[in-house]
């Protein structure tokens, strides 16, 4: 009886136990599992930290995972890495499928600041191996296409006359083509798909608005010849073509013409009639007396050293400038000109006081000139008569000469309009007007 109530109580302990034992929460029986098998060896560890670590997990902690063991939760977590990293694998393997299927076209891709061009070498031929498929002609014609974009010349400021407002200087630019076919052509494969900057030189202009603001700085050439302030009509005429070339700015490799600068000599534009050379003879005219501005402006210009382009004497010796340094000129026949060979801009500034014109020539300060020219002085007396027109009696075109009155040489020497080395040019002198 005693044995038999000890075995009851046993078995009542026993079903307590499984009783409690079920009744445990999850975590208690992980950790008894990890006890029986903590000796299990390294798979063993590696499956307890798994289970640990994926009983933190939410949703996850809810699955009976212990029941696994810790040695199959290894099994099974090498088996899903295996099967995760093929499937990377293979996806990554359709990329890079993908982007080898979408390789670049080969161009050639040239930049100049924010401008690009690229070249398809393929519409040029190429087979994507030799350059030499290459059409060069084609090349070129496109490279040739892309210069005349970027070219531009160099803008030197201008300025027309001293005053007159400036217009900005601008800087030059152009591609070196020849680099191109000689240095990059020839290594073209390197290039390909790789931006190049396009060689391009920069040229600084000439001339600056700093220049033309001290163009009047340095006085080069100057020279004097003397009139009379009596002979009204001529004086008229001396003065109107003096203003006209006055602070005249010429820029460096620039033409100066006497008759496009100062203009057509007209009546409706003030000029008076008064002694001219026509064919060798004296006469009146429209406009007589200038050639003394344009003969005293081309010993000034000789004398700074600037090139003389055209100038022709005139076919009777006049006597406002020594022999052999006079300039006729004669609208639409004959013209007086000089190039500004500087490197600077030069002013022309003229002056008619009490019988004196002179006429002088300016630069910059830091131009660069060779000694000036040993001019001989002009008379300042006349060894001629003086003619002088009656202003209250002007010509007309197409009306007979006014009355002329001859009077005796003034005091600050009145030229005769004659005067030079003697010889006449037989070139268009017969019929020529020459406004003396």
């Amino acid at each position: 009886m005693g044995e038999q109530k000890n075995k009851m109580e046993q078995g009542s302990k026993l079903l307590s136990e499984e009783e409690n034992l079920e009744q445990k929460p999850d975590a208690i029986k992980i950790t008894d599992a990890v006890n029986e098998d903590r000796n299990h060896g390294f798979i063993a560890r590696i499956g307890n930290s798994l289970l640990s670590f994926m009983q933190r997990i939410p949703g996850i902690n809810r699955l009976p995972l212990h029941r696994l063991g810790p040695r199959r939760t290894v099994l099974g977590a090498l088996l899903l890495l295996l099967v995760f990293g093929s499937t990377v694998a293979l996806m990554l393997s359709g990329v890079g499928d993908t982007f080898a299927g979408e390789k670049e076209d080969p161009k050639l891709i040239l930049t100049f600041e924010d401008e690009k061009w690229e070249i398809d070498l393929l519409e040029l031929g190429y087979d994507g191996k030799e350059i030499s498929t290459i059409n060069q002609k084609q090349l070129i014609q496109k490279l040739e296409k892309i210069k005349k974009e970027i070219d531009q010349p160099k803008v030197d400021a201008k300025m027309e006359k001293v005053g007159d407002p400036i217009q900005p200087a601008q800087q030059g630019q152009e591609m070196d083509l020849e680099k191109i076919k000689q240095e990059w052509i020839p290594n073209l494969e390197a290039l390909i798909n790789k931006p190049q900057k396009l060689p391009v030189s920069i040229e600084e202009p000439l001339v600056t608005e700093e220049d033309l603001k001290r163009v009047e700085e340095k006085l080069i050439g100057s020279y004097i010849t003397y009139y009379n302030p009596g002979n009204v009509n001529r004086t008229t005429n001396l003065r109107l073509a003096s203003q006209a070339i006055h602070n005249k700015v010429v820029n460096p490799g620039e033409l100066f013409s006497f008759n496009e600068t100062v203009g057509e000599r007209t009546i409706a534009r003030g000029y008076k009639p008064a002694t001219v050379i026509v064919s060798g003879e004296f006469s009146e005219g429209v406009g007589g007396g200038i050639c003394q501005i344009s003969s005293t402006l081309y010993n000034s210009v000789d004398k700074a050293g600037l090139k003389i382009v055209a100038r022709q004497p005139h076919s009777k010796r006049v006597d406002y400038v020594p022999p052999g340094r006079d300039a006729a000129v004669a609208w639409g026949v004959i013209d007086f000109k000089f190039e500004n060979s500087l490197e600077k801009p030069i002013v022309i500034k003229t002056n008619m006081n009490n019988g004196k014109l002179t006429i002088e020539v300016y630069s910059t300060p830091d131009v660069d000139i060779d000694a000036g020219k040993s001019i001989p002085a002009a008379p300042k007396q006349s060894e001629q008569k003086s003619i002088q027109v009656d202003p209250q009696q002007p010509v007309t075109p197409g009306s007979s000469t006014p009355p002329v009155n001859t009077t005796p040489p003034a005091t600050q020497g009145e030229p005769s309009e004659t005067g030079n080395d003697g010889t006449d040019s037989s070139e268009d002198e017969s019929t020529e007007e020459v406004d003396s």
